[in-house]
Formats: structure tokens, C-alpha cells, sequence
């Protein structure tokens, strides 16, 4: 099959994951070279910070390149929001890989736009190549929320992350 397209427009990054999740991010489409800007294609620059494949085997995810920030810096990556309707009841699911060295800390929070974000879970340090994640949704507002997915690099360039396959179920 094709390879989905990432197109850049003036509202920001935008790529439909599996599971119909749309990732926005923050970074509003910098170029690949940009230090703190999620990256929608593999592998990752270094050997052994990243990983070589998707979470089943294709070359489209979502990662923190760490080497262009000195290995610092804090990623910021939302998704668009959804209704309460699409996310009542549900659990939120994705692959995460962590195989760096150096592995700083994820949040995962789920934001409605008028109370303070819920922290959904925390991720911190190595824990291998692409473990399914699932968080629990608490209660969601009427008006919908989006998802944020925060990194915070680990302090080398061997700290790398990246997620895939993201869903709600």
C-alpha cells in the first residue's frame, strides 16, 4: 500500500494515524531539521536511539529526534478534538518505543480547552520497542477533548521515543 502523505498547511502539521487519530502539532510544520519538532517518518538519525520500523513494520510514525536539540528540549504533539460521542467510555491506545539510552519522560493528557488537562499516564525512561500503552479516559467534558502528548528529552541524543498505531477503544 501507498504511504500516507503528511501535508503542511497554515493550521499546522496534520497526518491521520490508524485508528483515525489526527495528530497536530505544536511545532507548526517546521522543517525536519527543527530541533523540537515531532517527525512522521522513520528510522530515527542514530543507531539504536530509535526504531527502524513502524510498530508493524511500515516507516510512518510519530518520533522525538533528540540529536538536533543537544539532547534536550520538550516536544508537544496534539491531536485534533473529539466529540464526547467518540470518546465516552473509552480507552486510549497507542505503541510507544523507548529503546534510547537516555529516555526523559512522556504525558499523556487529555485537554477539553476550558479545565486545567488530566494527566492520562507517564512514561519515563527505556522500556523497549513498541509496548501497547492503554489509558483509561476519566469522564469526558460535553464539549469533546483532544489528546496532547508531551516528551520531554532525556539529555543525549540517545533519547529518542516515538508512538504509533494511536486509537481509542
Amino acid at each position: 500500500s501507498r504511504a500516507p502523505r503528511w501535508p503542511c498547511s497554515a493550521s499546522g502539521c496534520r497526518r491521520r494515524l490508524p485508528g483515525g487519530l489526527r495528530m497536530r502539532s505544536r511545532s507548526r510544520c517546521r522543517p525536519p531539521s527543527s530541533p523540537t519538532s515531532w517527525r512522521s517518518a522513520g528510522p530515527t538519525g542514530s543507531t539504536g536511539t530509535g526504531p527502524v520500523t513502524g510498530a508493524f513494520g511500515g516507516t510512518q510514525y510519530m518520533y522525538c529526534e533528540t540529536s538536533g536539540s543537544g539532547g534536550t528540549g520538550t516536544f508537544n504533539m496534539n491531536t485534533r478534538v473529539y466529540t464526547a460521542a467518540e470518546i465516552a467510555g473509552a480507552t486510549l491506545a497507542f505503541r510507544l518505543s523507548r529503546i534510547g539510552a537516555t529516555i526523559g519522560s512522556m504525558d499523556v493528557f487529555m485537554d477539553d480547552g476550558i479545565n486545567p488537562p488530566v494527566l492520562l499516564g507517564n512514561f519515563t525512561g527505556a522500556a523497549g520497542d513498541w509496548t501497547e500503552e492503554v489509558l483509561t479516559l476519566p469522564s469526558v467534558p460535553a464539549g469533546g477533548a483532544r489528546f496532547q502528548f508531551n516528551y520531554t528529552a532525556g539529555g543525549s541524543f540517545t533519547g529518542d521515543i516515538a508512538i504509533d498505531n494511536v486509537c481509542t477503544l
